[in-house]
């Protein structure tokens, strides 16, 4: 059965800004939207294998192209 794990509080993540979580042998990035939604995914990104903490929140469709 799945479970519910505090993962920080509210208050702990600034508008457009992105944290880092770990948990497990596993690490996160968790997001605030500037209309105060959250959201969770996998920590490392998929390219550059860095963590997501690390960079920017921005509004678009897909990754810049080099």
């Amino acid at each position: 059965m799945a479970m519910w794990i505090d993962a920080c509080a509210t208050e702990d993540i600034e508008e457009e800004d992105v944290i880092r979580f770990d948990h497990g042998d596993r690490t996160f990035a968790i997001y605030r939207s500037p209309e105060d939604d959250y959201f969770c995914t996998d920590g490392l990104c998929t390219h550059e294998k860095v963590h997501l903490s690390d960079g920017l929140v921005m509004e678009q469709d897909r990754m810049p192209e080099a």
